[in-house]
């Protein structure tokens, strides 16, 4: 499982037992709703309605929403939630947009991974981050946790904060594709390394040059998102350290999936073939 104790604590450091209470959850709130896209066990319509309610979730009517299922009813008790914390008002319309956000890439790419365009290169790697960046959950996390802060600063300083919450999730996703890519291109799934295979003329997945190519490529293009999102944070001054909990928060994720598929190490999923639980596959640790 996901270390999601350690990332609250990595965001909200000591002494504030409900921000951490609350992270934890809409991570694992982000792992269920995950699982549920992709598990297969709900129909197009259950989905469908899902993502709608969802959505409603995040406008002004959201308190007539009382959930259908089981994902959508803990969402609306994690909305009351953040509802209570000190400066949700000061972050709310944000965090609202970056979960409609989250919530269009999700459906985006679900579509296309029910169908094999994307298998024939045509969606360029920019216009793919562009919806990832948001689809990997990591953005409306780091800007709901704002939420929790006291620093005056931090909201002087939210436009910047949140174009950094979404660069770390562009670095990210990209670190979430290398690892996940084996797993993902058997499941159909759109992948960074599966879209630059595929965008190079592959024929067949057993190439093993050319998908080594292209997981290098997507290693470069990881370190270059990963060194802006340093860059920004670099221009941001907050006196409690947000922009730099943002990049501690950013590293942790990429140096778990440097190691491993989370999902494989979980046990929630096999092993991709010729690559062992620990193995970096030409990566390397000083992201």
């Amino acid at each position: 499982m996901f270390p999601v104790g350690l990332t609250a604590a990595l965001q909200h450091g000591q002494g504030r037992p409900a921000a951490h209470r609350v992270q934890s959850a809409l991570m694992l709130w982000a792992i269920a709703f995950d699982d549920l896209l992709d598990s297969g066990r709900s129909s197009g319509a259950q989905v469908k309605e899902v993502l709608k309610e969802c959505e409603l979730l995040t406008s002004p009517r959201w308190e007539s929403v009382a959930g259908s299922v089981e994902v959508t009813r803990a969402l609306r008790h994690l909305r009351v939630e953040l509802c209570l914390a000190p400066r949700w008002a000061d972050v709310s319309d944000v965090w609202c947009s970056e979960f409609a956000a989250f919530l269009r890439a999700s459906s985006l790419e679900r579509s296309f991974s029910l169908t094999d365009r994307w298998s024939q290169g045509d969606l360029l790697l920019d216009l793919y981050l562009e919806h990832a960046q948001h689809s990997i959950a990591l953005p409306w996390l780091l800007v709901g946790g704002m939420a929790f802060e006291q620093d005056p600063k931090v909201f002087k300083s939210l436009p910047l904060l949140s174009a950094l919450a979404v660069q770390c999730g562009r670095a990210a996703r990209l670190s979430n594709d290398i690892a996940t890519h084996s797993r993902e291109k058997t499941e159909g799934r759109l992948n960074a390394v599966s879209l630059l295979h595929a965008a190079r003329g592959a024929r067949s997945s057993r190439n093993e040059d050319l998908i080594r190519d292209s997981v290098n490529a997507v290693d470069v293009r990881l370190r270059r998102e990963a060194a802006k999102a340093r860059e920004l944070a670099a221009s941001i001054s907050t006196d409690s350290g947000t922009e730099d909990r943002f990049i501690d928060v950013m590293t942790l994720g990429i140096e778990i999936y440097a190691r491993s598929d989370f999902r494989v190490m979980a046990g929630d999923a096999l092993p991709p073939q010729g690559r062992s639980p620990g193995s970096r596959e030409a990566r390397t640790p000083d992201v």
